[in-house]
């Protein structure tokens, strides 16, 4: 945990206590920069959470932003050192787990800073 600053640390204790069957949508905002496109997922739950995923060059996470409830919960970013290899192992753990469970994956093998995501924007999970 020594990886993380106070706000890091509460974005690790949330998702210590999050259930992936919770998600019930996501949404997906593709934009441009001029480094190349990258995409913002975001995943909202049934107990009024918000995920925010920022995947840079439609490549690799860097960014996890999260509310629960309207209030701000915080951030943990690689937009400062990117050379953080135990935060960003553990940020791509996260993002692995939420891209398949609701089956992004394959999609993501056809993004890149040069391409753009060109499928549907909104989703909604099956739930029980």
């Amino acid at each position: 945990m020594e990886i993380f600053n106070q706000e890091e640390k509460e974005v690790f204790n949330f998702f210590k206590n999050f259930e992936l069957n919770d998600i019930t949508e996501i949404s997906v905002i593709p934009l441009k920069s001029n480094n190349g496109y990258y995409t913002n997922f975001y995943f909202y739950t049934k107990k009024h959470q918000r995920i925010k995923f920022k995947y840079e060059e439609n490549k690799e996470v860097i960014e996890i932003d999260v509310l629960e409830s309207g209030e701000y919960v915080g951030e943990m970013s690689l937009l400062k050192n990117k050379n953080n290899k135990k935060k960003k192992e553990w940020m791509n753990s996260i993002w692995k787990q939420f891209s398949n469970y609701t089956s992004l994956r394959i999609r993501l093998m056809f993004i890149n800073k040069e391409n753009p995501w060109k499928w549907k924007t909104q989703f909604t999970i099956k739930g029980e």
